[in-house]
C-alpha cells in the first residue's frame, strides 16, 4: 500500500478549485453581456415600468413641488421658468398668502424693463408702505396665445394686478405666426383659454389632447429633459435672469435691429383686428375672474423715431394704445414725455439696459399699480 496516497483526502470538495472559481465568473460575466430570452424580457418589463413610472409621476402637482426647481436648462431658460412658476401658482394646493399680488406677463422688453421682482416688490413696497407678492411671467418674443396661457395658469387661484404689454410689437401676429409658436408649445402645459382662441378666433384646429400630461406636452419635455435630469441628479438647480436680453452689439446688428423694429412699427402703428381680438378676450377673462389690468407701453428710444414720419407713426399709436386700454377697461401705462428714457438708455434701441431707468420703470409701474388699486369702479 503506497502511505502517501492512502493519506489524500477522498472528497475533492475539501480542496479549493481556482478552476471551478473561473468557470462561475465567466458564467456570470456571459450572463450580463450576452443577450438571452430572460435578459430581453427583464429589460422590456424594466423599459415599460420606467416609461409607464413617468407618465404616471410626471404631472403638474409634481412639478409644482421641489421637482420643478430642475427643470429649467439654464438662468436664461425662461420659457421654463415661466411655466413651473405658472404651475405653482396654479396648484390647488399651495398656500395663499394675504398681500396682493402683480402678476408680470410679457416678453423680452417687459422683462428687461422692470428687472428683477425682488426690485419690484421693494418699489411697491416704498411706494405704497403694504407688502405685496411679485410673479414674473415674462419670456422672449411671447406671443399672444403663450401670453394668454400663462394669464390663466398664474391668476387661477388668486386675483391681482395683471401687466400686460401695450407696445406696437404685440400686434405684429398673423394667423400663420401665432400658429407657428402655438406649435412650438415653448410653454410646458396646455391652456383651455388659448385652445379656445385658436377655435374661436383663428378659426383653426388647437393641437390634439390625450389627457396624459406628459404625452400633451413632449415637445417641452423633449427640449428640457436632459439638461434637467443632470441638474436632479448633482442638485445644482438653476438661478433665473430675468433681465437677460442684453446681447453685444456691433454697427451692423444695431442697424439691423433698427430697420427690423421701424418695419415693425410702420405695419402695426394701427392695431391689427386680429391681435385686438385676442388681447380683448384675454384681458376680460382675466377681468371677469376679479383682475385687474395694466397695460405698460414701454419707451423706445427717441434714435428710433427720429424722421418726422416715424414720430408721427409712434404717436398716432400710442393715442390709440390709450384709447385701446380704455375701451377694454383696462389702465393704461408709461411714462410721461418729460420722463423719456434718454437713447444711451438702451442698448438697442428697444431694451433698457440701464440700472437707474430701470428703477424709474419699476417705480412707474408700482405707481400706476397704486393708482388702478384704488379705482373702485374698474374690474
Amino acid at each position: 500500500m503506497n502511505f502517501q496516497s492512502a493519506m489524500q483526502p477522498k472528497d475533492d470538495t475539501l480542496k479549493p478549485d481556482a478552476w471551478s472559481l473561473r468557470d462561475h465568473l465567466l458564467a456570470l460575466w456571459t450572463g450580463c453581456t450576452q443577450p438571452t430570452r430572460f435578459s430581453f424580457l427583464l429589460m422590456i418589463v424594466v423599459l415599460v415600468s420606467t416609461t409607464l413610472l413617468m407618465v404616471v409621476g410626471v404631472t403638474p402637482r409634481t412639478l409644482a413641488g421641489p421637482l420643478g426647481d430642475y427643470v429649467p436648462r439654464s438662468a436664461e431658460n425662461d420659457e421654463a421658468f415661466a411655466t413651473i412658476q405658472a404651475l405653482r401658482l396654479a396648484d390647488p394646493q399651495a398656500p395663499v398668502g394675504k398681500a396682493p399680488r402683480v402678476y408680470v406677463i410679457g416678453n423680452s422688453r417687459i422683462a428687461q424693463t422692470f428687472a428683477s421682482d425682488e426690485k419690484l416688490k421693494h418699489s411697491l413696497q416704498t411706494l405704497t408702505h403694504r407688502d405685496w407678492d411679485v410673479f414674473f411671467l415674462t419670456t422672449g418674443r411671447q406671443g399672444a396665445l403663450d401670453e394668454t396661457a400663462l394669464a390663466e395658469f398664474a391668476t387661477k387661484r388668486q386675483p391681482g394686478v395683471v401687466i400686460l404689454s401695450a407696445s406696437f410689437d404685440r400686434y405684429e401676429d398673423d394667423v400663420a405666426e401665432l400658429m407657428k409658436y402655438y406649435r412650438m408649445a415653448r410653454i410646458g402645459y396646455r391652456s383651455d383659454w388659448a385652445d379656445e382662441q385658436v377655435r374661436q378666433i383663428l378659426h383653426t384646429r388647437p393641437r390634439s389632447r390625450t389627457g396624459i400630461y406628459l404625452v400633451d406636452n413632449r415637445k417641452f419635455f423633449l427640449l428640457n429633459a436632459g439638461a434637467a435630469s443632470l441638474r436632479l441628479v448633482s442638485q445644482t438647480p438653476a438661478e433665473r435672469k430675468i433681465d437677460a436680453y442684453i446681447y453685444k452689439q456691433n454697427a451692423h446688428k444695431l442697424a439691423t435691429y433698427r430697420a427690423t423694429i421701424l418695419k415693425s412699427l410702420r405695419i402695426n402703428y394701427i392695431p391689427k383686428k386680429l391681435s385686438v381680438s385676442i388681447l380683448a378676450d384675454t384681458v376680460r377673462r382675466l377681468q371677469e375672474r376679479g383682475n385687474k389690468v395694466i397695460l405698460f407701453d414701454v419707451p423706445v428710444s427717441s434714435e428710433l423715431v427720429s424722421s418726422d414720419a416715424d414720430h408721427k407713426r409712434y404717436a398716432i399709436h400710442l393715442q390709440g394704445a390709450a384709447a385701446l386700454s380704455s375701451r377694454l377697461g383696462a389702465y393704461y401705462c408709461r411714462p410721461s414725455d418729460e420722463a423719456m428714457p434718454p437713447p444711451q438708455a438702451y442698448r438697442d434701441y428697444f431694451h433698457i439696459a440701464d440700472p437707474a431707468v430701470q428703477e424709474q420703470m419699476r417705480m412707474l409701474l408700482a405707481q400706476c399699480v397704486e393708482n388702478v388699486s384704488r379705482e373702485k369702479g374698474r374690474s
